[in-house]
């Protein structure tokens, strides 16, 4: 069984049709009880992003593999998976590319404000629009794995000061990528742009959150390509709320 968004792949889709009895596309993401229902008599699943809990497992006993269309694997049970005999596989670096080169497009988003544009002279009006250059801006990465090396090789290409924070990567790794290691703090701090790129773990969960958002220097931008979970997203609209009404205020001086 496997996420529809594989059917949009015909090369991808005769490969699995021609290697097993059958294959079922499904919609989704769907909730415990319909991904149940649907996995019903099958032996495998390329799963998206549906969540795999007690309740799924408990009611597929067929169920052997769950193999994930992707990096992460936070939305599966490991704990059960295990009592049930279920083997849980996933795909590091499958779509890092991909992601990379999405960060790297709303970066350029940030300082050419293209699509408003588009949609301004669409409407019928025509006016200059201020941006500014990445090159010489310093972008701060939480998280130098697969996609945040990736993106920290193209930001350096395009003359960015990279700083990067993570545990995990040795400072020679993170010079090959071109990007300087430094401690969490000093990245958010110095950071024109923070992109986030680390999995969903303990650590992670709500790392964004009301402390970190005030650390980051003013008129900072923050992307977020990774999980939604490490943003506290009541932290994240007080930030914002907080920003337009210091925007208005000074509006109101100059004016």
């Amino acid at each position: 069984m496997t996420p529809r968004s594989l059917a949009a792949d015909p090369a991808t889709c005769a490969q699995l049709e021609a290697s097993v009895a059958e294959v079922r596309f499904r919609p989704g993401p769907l909730d415990a009880d319909d991904l149940a229902d649907a996995l019903s008599g099958v032996d495998a699943v390329l799963a998206g992003l549906d969540r795999f809990d007690d309740t799924v497992f408990s009611r597929t006993p067929q169920l052997r593999v769950v193999a994930r269309f992707g990096a992460g694997v936070d939305n599966v049970d490991l704990a059960a998976a295990a009592r049930y005999g279920v083997a849980v596989t996933n795909t590091p670096g499958v779509n890092a590319n991909a992601v990379a080169e999405l960060t790297i497009a709303l970066f350029f988003a940030l300082a050419r404000p293209i699509l408003a544009r588009v949609d301004a002279v669409r409407s019928g009006h025509w006016r200059a629009t201020p941006g500014f250059e990445l090159a010489g801006r310093t972008l701060g990465r939480i998280g130098l794995g697969a996609v945040g090396r990736r993106v920290a090789t193209k930001a350096a290409a395009l003359g960015c000061r990279v700083l990067a924070s993570d545990p995990l990567v040795a400072e020679a790794d993170a010079r090959a990528a071109g990007a300087e290691l430094a401690a969490l703090e000093a990245v958010v701090a110095a950071a024109d742009v923070l992109s986030l790129h680390a999995p969903l773990t303990a650590e992670t969960r709500d790392l964004v959150d009301r402390r970190l958002l005030d650390a980051m220097k003013a008129g900072a931008a923050l992307i977020n390509t990774a999980r939604g979970e490490p943003v506290v997203e009541a932290d994240l609209f007080r930030a914002l709320d907080d920003h337009r009404a210091r925007t208005t205020r000074c509006s109101g001086v100059t004016t």
